[in-house]
């Protein structure tokens, strides 16, 4: 496969089909300068976990980084720890996992239950 500007040309997944390179590599990148949004402090808004099942291909990169947030099931899926809330200072390991899942299989989202 050929390689220009970030963007992998595959041939055996088909022709001319695109596969961005920073997404399709197996090792987990942490975008420099780019950092995730800090938490809003203590006290401040909870977040909340959740894991797409229909999304999951079980790369399991989101377990790598934080597995006080997700578990994986027999079959190698991931899922959230209970019913998703990240912890005080967690909030920054929810969002690298969300960032380095290569199906967007990650969704966070706030939880104003949780901040109350």
């Amino acid at each position: 496969s050929a390689t220009r500007r970030g963007v992998v040309w595959a041939p055996a997944a088909g022709p001319r089909t695109r596969v961005d390179a920073t997404r399709s590599r197996s090792r987990i990148v942490v975008a420099s300068g780019a950092e995730p949004e800090a938490p809003d402090g203590p006290g401040g808004c909870s977040v909340r976990v959740h894991v797409d099942q229909d999304k999951c291909q079980g790369h399991n990169r989101c377990y790598s980084l934080a597995p006080e947030l997700f578990d994986v099931d027999d079959l190698g899926y991931a899922q959230e720890r209970g019913d998703g809330t990240v912890p005080d200072g967690m909030e920054h390991q929810a969002r690298l996992a969300a960032q380095n899942c290569p199906e967007y299989a990650i969704e966070i989202t706030d939880d104003p239950e949780a901040s109350t």
